[in-house]
C-alpha cells in the first residue's frame, strides 16, 4: 500500500523552501528579546557606600535674569547694571535662568552669560518659548 504521487513511480523534487520553521524560530527569538531587553541595565555598576542620615541641604531657588528688547538687565524684577550682576548672582546656589528677548543684542546676552559663568554658577538655563 504505498503512496503514489501519480507520476508513474517517479518522485518530483520540491523546488520551494519551507520557511515556516524559520518564521517560528524568529518569532520566538523576537519575543525573548522583547521581554529581556527592558530588564537589561545599562551604564556603570557602582556599589554606593552607606552613610548615616544627615540634615537635608537647603537648595536655593535659581536666580532669574531677564534681558529685555532695550538690552536692560533685570534680576527678578529689579533693574541692574551689568557691572552689578556678579554681586547679585554670587550668593546663589550654583544655578541661574536667563530669559532674553529675541530683539536683545547677542553681545549683551553673551556678556551676561560670561558674568554668570565667571561668578561660579555652573548650571545655566536659557529659557525659550516652545514652537507649536
Amino acid at each position: 500500500m504505498g503512496m503514489s504521487s501519480g507520476g508513474g513511480g517517479r518522485r518530483q523534487t520540491m523546488s520551494e523552501i519551507n520557511v515556516t520553521p524559520l518564521v517560528d524560530v524568529m518569532l520566538v527569538l523576537l519575543i525573548i528579546f522583547m521581554v529581556t531587553a527592558p530588564m537589561a541595565k545599562t551604564g556603570v555598576v557602582v556599589e554606593l557606600p552607606e552613610t548615616k542620615r544627615t540634615d537635608a541641604v537647603e537648595v536655593k531657588k535659581p536666580v532669574d535674569i531677564v534681558i529685555n528688547s532695550q538690552n536692560q538687565i533685570f534680576v527678578g524684577k529689579k533693574k541692574i547694571k551689568l557691572s552689578d550682576l556678579r554681586a547679585m548672582v554670587k550668593d546663589n546656589n550654583k544655578s541661574a535662568r536667563v530669559e532674553a528677548d529675541k530683539q536683545a543684542r547677542y553681545g549683551t546676552v553673551a556678556q551676561v552669560l560670561s558674568v554668570i559663568k565667571n561668578s561660579g554658577i555652573t548650571d545655566i538655563a536659557l529659557i525659550t518659548e516652545e514652537v507649536q
